[in-house]
């Protein structure tokens, strides 16, 4: 399957799976009858919110008395949006784009559980074999294509690169989706791609290619990348439920550690990825608790990259 199928095929499968679990109430479901257990996740069609998957495959979220229903997004300045405009409750997205829908009070965020953290190879950026772009001292002069500036990919290889005494700021950045960067490489459009899972696997199905540098090395290894997230109004309104949420996922987190070959099983039911590139993806590390610590390095790679202006108290967004 090429990089275009699996996108529209993800997102496709996303939106047929916008089913509403019975409610059948566990035992640590929601009591409250006011409380709100009728859930809508928006996600964006990468493997990083996989835990959401595990917990509607699993029955975690019906187990805890919730209704959830999936809505798909092309990122996760989307889902800020959906959010903001109250079309989604609970948002999937990178801490990056979490936190400056915050500091540009587009949302007053809680955050209600890691989704991922960073694993060797789960992104990085890749030229082709024959290119002239082999190692990131290579880099400046040349064109780097990232899904978005700005984002996640653009922090850490600013961070990354910079690290490495590369001149970020000589490396022309241009935007390409994620499904087109190969054929974007293969015309010469650009010399380098910031690819994440499953495209890194995908690319390499159709290409041979170089890994110039592993995305989340140096200052970027073992990143807390993304969460689930809420609106601190929501998440006063619901407390149960949002208690229900973190439950859940947490399931779905042991679960994925303790069965990770059902665990890729499970994920390929949502994204329909063939299952040679299914087996050979790498996964990230889905967290069963959350690490302030490691989410906190976010805003400090932000303020340092001038992202935001001031840290952000982490503490502060985390519902306990």
């Amino acid at each position: 399957m090429n990089n275009k199928l699996w996108r529209s095929s993800v997102i496709a499968a996303i939106a047929a799976s916008t089913m509403v679990l019975s409610a059948c109430g566990g035992s640590n479901a929601a009591s409250d009858a006011e409380e709100q257990t009728d859930i809508t996740i928006g996600l964006i069609p990468v493997l990083d919110p996989g835990l959401v998957f595990i917990a509607l495959e699993k029955g975690y979220f019906e187990d805890h008395g919730l209704n959830v229903e999936l809505s798909s997004g092309i990122g996760g300045a989307t889902n800020a949006t959906a959010m903001a405009a109250g079309d989604i409750d609970v948002g999937f997205g990178a801490y990056v784009t979490i936190l400056q829908a915050h500091d540009q009070g587009i949302l007053d965020v809680a955050i209600i559980a890691e989704a991922a953290r960073a694993t060797k190879g789960l992104a990085g950026i890749y030229s082709l074999a024959d290119s002239d772009v082999v190692g990131p001292e290579d880099l400046p002069g040349n064109k780097l294509a990232l899904a978005q500036v700005r984002t996640i990919p653009d922090l850490v290889s600013q961070t990354v690169l910079e690290d490495l005494g590369v001149d970020y700021g000589a490396i022309e950045r241009v935007e390409m989706p994620y499904p087109d960067m190969g054929a974007g490489l293969a015309r010469g459009d650009f010399d380098a791609a910031w690819l994440t899972e499953p495209f890194i696997t995908l690319l390499k199905k159709d290409y041979d290619v170089n890994e110039v540098v592993d995305a989340y090395s140096g200052p970027a290894d073992g990143l807390s990348v993304a969460g689930f997230y809420t609106t601190k109004k929501f998440a006063e309104a619901n407390p149960t439920t949002i208690a229900s949420i973190k439950a859940a996922l947490a399931d779905a987190a042991k679960f994925a550690k303790s069965s990770p070959d059902e665990t890729r099983d499970l994920l390929q039911v949502y994204t329909k990825l063939d299952d040679d590139v299914m087996d050979a993806v790498t996964l990230p590390e889905f967290p069963a608790d959350i690490d302030v610590d490691k989410i906190a390095v976010n805003p400090d790679l932000m303020v340092k990259a001038g992202y935001l202006d001031e840290p952000v108290d982490i503490e502060s967004l985390v519902i306990k």
